[in-house]
Order: structure tokens, then sequence, then C-alpha cells
């Protein structure tokens, strides 16, 4: 049968690499694997090869398996060009055999008796229409994808089995989730959500992105690397990818409906414990053990304030639980309005000194989160029983509000570092002591220059009102600073000599400032 017209012509080559030869062994003529194959022909002798077409992988299933029909066919098929011999034989070729392959560049192939009608009817298929060749591969995936996958990995896995090369699932960063990844991916394909094609040394690099979210970042990629195939080969091979990730797409969304469930579950559970009762209802105590909770043992509540409101679509509470694993924070996570709380339980009561220890590893967590989101997390101090769970967390809420504020702005706070600014944060957030801030400060805010007065004026307070020390925070000279805190005494009316101007004024700016965006 030979070759249809339309396609591109099949080589010996591209038939290893599909597999089509099965376990056909190539046993010489090396030099002949890149000849074009336009038909396929069976012979059951030497004999029968004389007036081959051009072209012809010859199929020999020889009467007489002799070395000497071996190389008489060989030299048959070299003369009528034929592209190349598969020879059915349980006999091991003699070494002048093989260097006759070698010598007229025709590709010699060795197969079981068993195998050879398999071999021509695949080889057949192939060369007859090598764009639909393919095709119950591609059936086959669809298939067995039908039935939702359990994990990424079983996607890998029938993708890998049905093409027959390495496949991978890789993030956006290049790392493995799934498979094993080729050592040669190039991230820099990832920029663009579009399929490619990549052609490399010992083959082809197929890049198939899952869109999940948004269209126009992939969340991950299918990453495959086959063998030299047929281009048709590799467009239907895409096509299978492309069916992979949608299912790969699926599982992704099934798991974040199921963990969006379990999330709301969790916070409903959390707001029950946080109604602060001394005795938990049966129903309570039974869904906090189902969930994994416990009640008993000594409490340290974490909350994890988002600085800046995400625009994704889900929340990455999963990414937040990994992070605190990884820093050894291992403890219930719940979603809340203003971020995530978590806390650790330990079954004695945690050493006094314990906090800097929690705190250290909770800041490094908040630090590996700032790529996905940015938090600042408060510490509670740790408390016993389930009621202390809602108390440790209650003082780890206030300890957020302060996290990333102030001169500091350290990204996590404990309760027991808050010290004065605790007992004044009721008075000066009031909204009484706001209205008077602006009012005092109205002078400077309404003078052209007032944004660099206010922020002269804030860190000369922080500094107990040295000029050297504000000019060096600054960046200015010292007698510049001594110039705009003249101005500032002269608008305000105040002598910063005086200790409870000094008092006021700060207080005042701290609540000001961050309202008007001065900078320093």
């Amino acid at each position: 049968m030979e070759q249809e017209r339309g396609d591109p012509p099949v080589h010996v080559r591209n038939l290893i690499a599909g597999k089509c030869l099965g376990t056909a062994e190539l046993v010489g003529g090396e030099s002949g694997l890149d000849t074009p194959v336009e038909s396929v022909t069976v012979v059951s002798s030497a004999d029968a090869s004389t007036g081959l077409p051009i072209g012809a992988l010859m199929v020999a299933m020889l009467i007489d398996d002799s070395a000497v029909q071996a190389e008489v066919l060989l030299r048959r098929a070299a003369a009528a060009r034929a592209a190349a011999v598969v020879l059915a034989t349980s006999r091991r070729l003699l070494l002048s055999t093989k260097k006759l392959a070698d010598r007229l560049g025709i590709a010699l192939f060795t197969v079981r008796e068993s195998e050879a009608v398999g071999v021509a009817w695949r080889v057949e298929q192939v060369v007859r229409e090598p764009s639909r060749a393919f095709l119950p591969v591609l059936a086959r995936v669809i298939t067995r994808l039908q039935v939702p996958a359990q994990s990424a990995a079983e996607v890998v896995e029938v993708v890998s089995t049905e093409l027959g090369c390495t496949v991978a699932l890789v993030g956006p960063d290049g790392s493995t989730l799934a498979g094993k990844a080729p050592p040669d991916i190039d991230v820099e394909l990832f920029a663009m959500p579009i399929a490619h094609t990549v052609v490399v040394d010992d083959g082809f690099r197929l890049y198939s992105p899952i869109v999940v979210e948004t269209p126009v970042r992939a969340e991950s990629w299918l990453v495959a690397a086959t063998p030299a195939w047929h281009r048709s080969w590799v467009s239907v091979a895409h096509q299978v990818c492309t069916v992979a990730g949608l299912a790969a797409r699926s599982w992704v969304l099934r798991g974040r409906l199921l963990a969006e469930a379990e999330a709301r579950d969790h916070s409903v559970l959390l707001a029950e414990l946080l109604e602060g009762q001394q005795v938990l209802s049966q129903g309570t105590v039974e869904r906090a053990l189902k969930a994994g909770w416990r009640l008993d043992g000594w409490h340290t509540g974490i909350h994890l304030r988002e600085v800046e409101s995400s625009t994704a679509r889900w929340r990455p509470t999963g990414e937040v639980r990994d992070r605190l694993r990884a820093q050894g924070i291992d403890g219930p996570v719940v979603e809340r309005s203003d971020g995530w709380v978590c806390w650790v339980t330990e079954e004695r009561e945690p050493s006094s000194q314990s906090y800097r220890d929690i705190t250290a590893r909770l800041a490094r967590a908040v630090e590996e989160l700032t790529e996905t989101v940015r938090v600042v997390a408060g510490v509670g101090r740790p408390c016993a029983g389930a009621s202390g769970i809602a108390r440790s967390l209650g003082e780890a809420h206030e300890a957020a509000l302060f996290a990333g504020t102030g001169r500091d702005a350290s990204p996590v706070e404990h309760i027991d570092r808050l010290g004065l600014r605790r007992l004044l944060s009721g008075w000066y957030h009031s909204d009484a002591f706001r209205s008077y801030a602006y009012s005092l400060l109205q002078p400077l805010l309404g003078d052209d220059d007032g944004a660099e007065l206010l922020a002269t004026l804030a860190v000369y307070l922080d500094r107990e009102s040295s000029a050297t020390s504000t000019a060096a925070a600054l960046g200015v000279h010292r007698n510049t600073v001594s110039y705009r805190i003249g101005r500032v005494e002269r608008l305000l009316s105040v002598n910063l000599a005086n200790a409870d101007d000094r008092l006021v004024l700060q207080l005042a700016c701290r609540v000001v400032e961050p309202d008007t965006g001065a900078h320093r």
C-alpha cells in the first residue's frame, strides 16, 4: 500500500520513535534511518523481492532464513532502493550480514516471527495516512480521562503511557508538580498561554498551557519530551496534551471547590469557638474533632492580616498552610474576612521565651508569602483549653492590627511586645482624637510645604528631638531640619521644648501622617 498524497513522507527513524516496529531491533544500516518509506511489502523469499517499488519497507518472512538468503535479500533490496528490511527470524545474524547492511546503507531490523505481521500492519497504517495513524491514541486518552482524575500524577501517567514518552506537569516557575520533567524546560515560553513545539537534538518538546483562572496566564504547563516523531504524530500528541490539560484543569477546579466548601465549614465552626462559651455544645465538639482540631492543651493563636486585597478569584489558603508548615507552624488554618487565623497546640504550657521562636518562624513564612499575598501577622499568648483558642486568637488579632505600622514596621507583632502602643491605641485611634489631631495640625496641612514639614516633625519627634539624627534619617543638612522645625513651631504656635506638646504632636502625627501620604 502506497502513501496517500497530502502528508509529508514518513522516515524509518519516525517508525522507531513511534514504536511502529514493536520490539524489532536495529542490527545494521543505521545510516539509512533517514530514508523515506513510501509503501510496505511482505515477502517470503529473496526471489520475491524482485521488482519492489522504490521506498518500500520490506517485511521478510523467509521460508529459508539462512544467512545466505538474508544477504541475497539485502542486496536485492538495496538494488530496488528499498527503505528498510525487517527480517523475521529467530537466528542470530552473522557479523558479515550486519556489515553488509552498513555498507549498503539500508536499515536492517530483526523481529520475532510472531510479530512480523503486526509490524507490517502498523507500518502500513502509518505510511498510508500518517495524520490518522495516531488518532487511536487520542481516542484512548479521551476514554481514560472521562473518569475524573484524582490527582495530577494520574493525568500525567495517562499521557505518558499512551504517548510512550516522558511527560510532566510543571509550575510557571519551572518546578515539577507531577511526573518527570526534562532538564531543558524553557520557562521563557510560559510568558503567554499558547502551545509551543520546540525542536531539540533528540526530538521535540511539546508545551501545553493549563489555564484555570485568567486567560492571559497559565497556572501550570504540561510538557512532553517526545522522540523524533513524524510531524503529523506531533500534531496529534499536542491534541492529546490539550485533552489532558482539560482533565488537569477539571481536577484543579474540583479541588478548589472542595477546599472552598471545607473553608466555609471551618469558618462557621471557628465562629462558634470564638463565641467564648465556657462549655461547648456536643455538636461543636464533634465537628471540631472531625476537622482534626485539638481542643485541649495550650493554644498559641496567630492572625494573618492581608495588607492588600487580592483580586484573585480563589484565596491561596493552601499555600498559606504550606508556608506555615514549612516553618514548623503546623495547625488549623481558617479563612477570615481580613486574612487567616491559625493556632498551634502543645501538651504543656510553653516557656515565657517561646514567643521569640514562633515570631521568628512566622516572620520567615510571611516573607515567603510575599510573592503570592502580602500579609502581616500577630501572635497571642498561649492559653489553655477550648476557650483559650478564642482568647489567644483575640490577642493575635489585636497584635496584627499593629503589625506593619509604626516606625519599625515589623511584619509580625507579639501581643507582649506592644507595650504602651496597645494602651494608647484605644485613645489615639478614636474618632474624637482623630478629629482633634487634624484640627491641631491643620496649619501645617494647609501650607504649601505641609507634607515635607509634617514628615520632618514626625521623624524629629521619633528621634528624641535630635536635629542631627533627623537630618541623617531624611538625608538633608542639619540646618535644614532646624529651619523646618522653626517653621513648624511658628505655624502651630507650640514650643517643642515642652514635653506635653511633644507627646500630643507625636500621637497626632501618627494619626494624620498615613492619611496624608507624607514621605520621609
